[in-house]
């Protein structure tokens, strides 16, 4: 399951933004992730989902402007993909 775009998270104003990442390795690939979308890096998401897309063969990192709520918003991992093999949620 990834999340869904009607997370919580998700904002009007900073929509999501979707990365291919190429990294065959998850720890590589979240740290990629977890870089890109660092406030402090000047991008100000605070969450993003993580999951491996088996057909590709690569990783998708989707960032989220607010932060989330881990016990109220895991809801919003509900977006069945076949495709997909292993999912990370993050939120700062």
């Amino acid at each position: 399951m990834t999340e869904s775009p009607s997370t919580p998270a998700n904002s009007a104003k900073h929509p999501a933004v979707t990365y291919e990442l190429t990294d065959t390795d998850a720890c590589a690939a979240l740290q990629d992730c977890a870089t890109m979308a660092d406030p402090a890096t000047g991008t100000y998401y605070s969450s993003f989902d993580l999951h491996y897309l088996m057909a590709e063969g690569n990783w998708e990192c989707v960032m989220y402007y607010s932060k989330q709520n881990a016990t109220a918003d895991a809801q919003y991992f509900d977006v069945a993909n076949a495709d997909v093999g292993t999912v990370y949620g993050y939120s700062t």
